[in-house]
């Protein structure tokens, strides 16, 4: 299967996102995965889960790959695998225990595949290097600003010097106090503080707030009498 990469950036990394997304598309409901890639970004992200794969590069590929393998049940497992290890027998040491021969000849297949992908969609090296000497001189100039700004001396600024500051509570802040000390139970509502015993009330800005507040509580009593088809309640 031979497909162009989506997306604005065009990074080997986005490209074996892609390669998952495109296999959990395809795969039927309930199906077992087991996806193997020279990718360690791709793996370590998949594994630290959706949440975090979400906030991670290619956001877009990872959100659709958790969303079908939440649909569809899938069981996803990818391991990662050294690439070219019969080129370079020295990354037969990181390789794990697990790895095969049949996994190395696969992923040098995939790569001569991916490679001979790329090659039919090449850009001409007329249009193609135009841009890349642009990419290069940028580059060399951001370099350049970072060396001079690490140059310039540092200026000694003026240290602010902070004194003891004393919080003054509020106006709101005495009214919640009196609350919690009050024999009221309280409820604060529109401005409004409300009794739950004495079904009293009062608006926070009423000069006997306070008066209130610090008075005793006379809940009140309901008894309940039956009737025909009928319930009452009186206060006494």
């Amino acid at each position: 299967m031979a497909t162009p990469l989506p997306g604005e950036v065009q990074s080997n990394n986005r490209a074996e996102i892609y390669a998952i997304l495109i296999v959990v598309r395809n795969i039927e409901l309930a199906g077992i995965i087991d996806f193997f890639t020279d990718n360690k970004i791709a793996r370590d992200t998949y594994e630290k889960g959706k949440d975090r794969a979400r906030l991670a590069n290619h956001a877009d590929l990872w959100s659709e790959i958790f969303q079908h393998i939440e649909d569809k049940y899938i069981d996803l497992r990818v391991y990662w695998i050294p690439s070219h290890t019969d080129k370079h027998p020295e990354k037969k040491e990181k390789a794990p225990p697990w790895m095969q021969e049949w996994h190395v000849k696969g992923n040098d297949e995939a790569d001569t595949l991916a490679g001979a992908a790329a090659a039919l969609h090449e850009i001409p090296s007329r249009i193609a290097q135009p841009i890349v000497k642009i990419c290069t001189d940028l580059k060399l100039i951001q370099n350049r600003l970072i060396t001079v700004t690490k140059m310039v001396p540092q200026r000694a600024h003026n240290k602010t010097i902070l004194k003891n500051v004393v919080y003054k509570p509020t106006y709101h802040d005495k009214i919640l106090e009196l609350m919690n000390s009050s024999k009221h139970d309280c409820i604060l509502h529109n401005n409004r503080i409300h009794c739950y015993q004495c079904s009293s009330s009062i608006h926070i800005k009423a000069p006997n707030i306070r008066d209130f507040l610090e008075s005793s509580c006379l809940p009140i009593q309901y008894t309940y009498s039956h009737a025909v088809g009928n319930l009452h309640t009186s206060h006494t």
